[in-house]
């Protein structure tokens, strides 16, 4: 979105504006490309790793909590089966 905006601006507006384009020849692609670049450079650092790290730990806990919880067993299945059977997880993004 951010690199069709940019080109539509820059293909509009760019003879407009000479102090921030002084030459008469412009290449968009460029600048679009350059644009693009910029934007992920300068929002990259937003959500550190230590964040993301934090949020995995916190999913593996919560699974850790699922499979212990004496609610979540199935007292028809595991009669079944012979063995107390609970909650399985098998996905970390459902959660």
């Amino acid at each position: 979105m951010s690199l069709i905006c940019n080109r539509i601006w820059n293909t509009n507006n760019a003879q407009y504006h000479y102090y921030i384009f002084p030459e008469k020849d412009i290449d968009i692609n460029f600048l679009s490309v350059k644009a693009l670049a910029s934007f992920y450079l300068i929002f990259n650092g937003l959500i550190p790793l230590d964040l993301a790290v934090a949020f995995v730990m916190v999913k593996l806990i919560y699974i850790f909590r699922l499979t212990a919880d004496a609610a979540m067993f199935d007292v028809e299945k595991s009669a079944e089966a012979g063995e107390i059977k609970g909650c399985k997880v098998k996905n970390l993004e459902i959660l």
